[in-house]
């Protein structure tokens, strides 16, 4: 059935993405997500690697085998792949919640019923929707504050708030997915049937 994903070899009632029109705006917002910070991510490491590079030629450079036009170094990649990172990790959080990626101890629950274990997890999900929701006005707060005073990184001259306002969102996105994440073990509590577990 289309929007049904399930676990190879799991039973068809432990699919790991819930079913239904709002989990799928939902799954297609967090990949969306995944997906960008995947970009964003590689793009950091691409980065990386040619600072590395450059800073070889700035020694052969120094060293006389190569024109000094061409051996320079690249300036202060670390003010954008530090906030591209912290940016990255943000944009996986609604994915992996989504698909129940998050670290669990279960050794607690392991002996309880079905519908106690969805509850749980219930509870888990909105206790994640609220931490989410502070953190994103936290974050929020922040890069106002940062916009307010004009913060800028050192030699770029980067607003020092470009990678908060999308992180603010990605924590936003996180409370979104743990919402509906607790709706649907909810509704799993109630009709007595286990709770969702992830890959």
């Amino acid at each position: 059935m289309p929007g049904r994903r399930s676990v190879p070899g799991a039973a068809p009632d432990e699919e790991t993405v819930p079913p239904g029109p709002v989990f799928r705006v939902v799954r297609a917002l967090a990949t969306t997500a995944a997906l960008a910070g995947g970009v964003l991510l590689l793009a950091a490491g691409l980065l990386t690697v040619g600072a590395i590079g450059f800073r070889l030629l700035a020694r052969w450079g120094e060293a006389g085998w190569l024109p000094e036009a061409i051996a320079r170094p690249l300036a202060a990649h670390t003010e954008l792949v530090g906030p591209a990172v912290a940016l990255a990790a943000f944009a996986f959080l609604p994915y992996a919640q989504l698909r129940r990626g998050h670290v669990r101890i279960d050794f607690v629950t392991a002996g309880l019923p079905a519908r106690a274990k969805a509850g749980l997890t219930a509870l888990a999900d909105l206790a994640l929707a609220a931490v989410a929701l502070v953190l994103a006005r936290q974050t929020l707060l922040a890069a106002e504050d940062l916009a307010r005073y004009g913060q800028t990184t050192m030699v770029l001259r980067l607003p020092e708030s470009w990678a908060y306002w999308p992180s603010a969102g990605a924590l936003a996105l996180l409370a979104l997915v743990s919402l509906a994440t607790a709706w649907d073990q909810g509704g799993r509590m109630l009709a007595g049937r286990p709770a969702r577990t992830g890959p």
